[in-house]
């Protein structure tokens, strides 16, 4: 792998490496996680559940399980985009009967309160647990393989070359990450 040679305005020397296509750098070898700042938890939680949210939303709730998340979205009657999110489910003891909803953080109170129209006699709590939880996305080619013990841990529905997201308490992910 030859350098590239690089001088600045000021005249310094600068090595840079090239990389043909067949070599890749090594930062894509290990894991990296980033914090993902922009992300809010908002928490399904009661017997009704399951029932109140797959009638709700456009994915299959069925399909979630512990370490296993699904990708839907909100939408009008008409059938108009409103919210998207991540569904999964929550693997403490805390929290056994529990959905977490993984969204946008500026739109979790339009959420909740849009959540709440679609209650009437459900016996579901909503509740925005952004201020208890740390959303982190692990990438990498060895991503997928990373054991890490959270609240919900998960390939990314949409992609698996996406990653895992993590979901874990704020205390765990200063410990952790």
């Amino acid at each position: 792998m030859p350098p590239h040679f690089y001088t600045d305005a000021d005249g310094y020397f600068y090595i840079l490496p090239v990389f043909n296509g067949l070599e890749r750098p090594p930062m894509t070898e290990n894991p990296r996680f980033a914090i993902l700042e922009d992300r809010g938890i908002l928490a399904v939680s009661g017997p009704d559940r399951t029932d109140f949210l797959q009638g709700l939303v456009s994915n299959d709730i069925g399909k979630v399980a512990p370490g296993h998340a699904v990708y839907a979205a909100l939408l009008t009657p008409q059938g108009k985009y409103l919210h998207d999110f991540f569904i999964s489910e929550a693997v403490t003891g805390e929290g056994a009967e529990t959905f977490l909803l993984d969204c946008e953080l500026g739109g979790i109170a339009a959420l909740q309160k849009r959540l709440s129209m679609y209650k009437l006699r459900a016996d579901v709590g909503l509740e925005d647990r952004s201020g208890d939880f740390t959303v982190a996305a692990i990438f990498g080619e060895r991503s997928v393989e990373t054991t890490l013990e959270g609240i919900a841990v998960y390939a990314d529905p949409r992609l698996a070359k996406a990653g895992v997201r993590c979901i874990l308490t704020k205390a765990d992910a200063k410990t952790i990450l």
